[in-house]
């Protein structure tokens, strides 16, 4: 989905826009559930990796990776340095950044709800009708107006 366009409000078709935004919301909010759950699935993952080389780690010879023996701190740092344990860290922060995206999404979404109710209001009441006019004012326009007459007569 194209959420930087399904964020756009068309302010002269606000029917249709109020029609689509549930709709949006709900499609939004669905693909937030999702990208949390991924990532809620990609964190647990972790822990699986984490466990499984942890095991092949200890069932290894201390000289297969060069050591004399195993501690726990060296076991700890062999663990958080191999390739499949950074892998699924950077598939996790991936799997993050997706639902923390999906979550300003929505909350564009509410700011878009809220941005159609104004704009509702602002029509409904005239706002964007023709500028009104004081006396003042209309004397001042309709001056200049023959004024600018005026000098297009003189000029042709």
């Amino acid at each position: 989905m194209d959420y930087q366009s399904d964020i756009e409000i068309n302010e002269n078709d606000l029917q249709k826009e109020w029609i689509a935004q549930p709709n949006l919301y709900m499609e939004y909010s669905e693909l937030l559930v999702d990208a949390q759950e991924n990532e809620r699935n990609a964190k647990e993952n972790i822990d699986v990796v984490r466990a499984k080389v942890d095991l092949e780690i200890r069932e290894s010879e201390p000289e297969d990776h060069g050591l004399k023996k195993f501690t726990e701190p060296t076991l700890k740092s062999l663990v958080d340095t191999h390739e499949y344990v950074k892998s699924s860290k950077k598939e996790y922060n991936k799997k993050r950044k997706e639902a923390a995206l999906m979550q300003a999404v929505v909350n564009a979404m509410d700011h878009r709800k809220k941005a159609l109710e104004y704009l509702s209001r602002f029509h409904l009441s005239g706002f964007n009708c023709c500028p009104k006019l004081d006396e003042m004012d209309e004397e001042i326009f309709e001056d200049n107006a023959r004024k600018k007459l005026n000098r297009r007569r003189k000029s042709v």
